[in-house]
């Protein structure tokens, strides 16, 4: 009897084996699927700091904090709503002495207080003339500006839909070159990420006064991956 169970627990590994290796043998067509949907940036964000140097360090803050202050009120004046106004860092550090002799340490000369703020502005026709004032009211720092689109799900299930169609025409093309036919999907997989990018020029402030911005084009993509069996 127990023989006849050892018989009877081979037979089953044999063809647990030969079930799976049938499964990975089998033939099959991957193809990866690439959708871009292009759209206008509608948000801007724009990363701006007021640094202050002083002798010491409570001045340094001082004076970094009334700039900061006016940079504030002019967000404000304009209309920004505080939900849109965040202050991303706030820093004081120790400014050292470049001339010293090898041997000697080094000397404190000073204070750097500095604070960064990022606004969203979501009128772009008023961007440039925005952060004109910014910086003729104390803002001495300009760290990057971001155009985006605040709601890209929409343009991203775009993308989605016409990577999908992508990979469905490609392996429609690969099977005929290779004179197969396709079978059905096995498996639908999405690349991690996706997103925008920055492309083009199409649009500059209108005054003269103001900083010229360019917000150009936002590509949102998709990539998808299919396998299909080949009958």
């Amino acid at each position: 009897m127990r023989e006849l169970m050892y018989v009877v627990a081979a037979m089953l590994l044999v063809v647990g084996f030969s079930g799976h290796a049938t499964a990975q043998e089998r033939p099959q067509i991957t193809v990866v699927g690439h959708g871009t949907v292009t759209a206008k940036p509608d948000i801007l964000r724009i990363m701006i700091g007021v640094v202050a140097h002083a002798d010491q360090a409570s001045e340094a803050v001082r004076e970094m904090s009334d700039d900061l202050s006016q940079v504030l009120a002019v967000m404000s004046d304009e209309g920004l709503p505080p939900a849109d106004i965040q202050t991303s860092s706030l820093r004081l550090s120790e400014r050292y002495s470049n001339n010293r002799e090898y041997d000697e340490p080094p000397k404190v000369i000073g204070f750097t207080a500095q604070s960064n703020v990022t606004v969203i502005v979501r009128d772009l026709d008023r961007a440039g003339g925005i952060l004109d004032r910014l910086v003729s009211e104390g803002a001495n720092q300009i760290s990057g500006l971001q155009f985006d689109v605040e709601d890209k799900a929409p343009l991203l299930e775009q993308a989605r839909i016409a990577a999908v169609a992508d990979a469905i025409s490609k392996t429609a093309l690969y099977a005929d070159a290779a004179n197969v036919k396709p079978g059905a999907i096995i498996s639908i997989s999405e690349a991690s990420g996706g997103g925008g990018f920055e492309r083009g020029q199409v649009m500059a402030m209108a005054e003269a006064r103001s900083v010229p911005i360019a917000a150009g084009t936002l590509d949102v993509t998709a990539q998808i991956t299919v396998v299909t069996a080949i009958e």
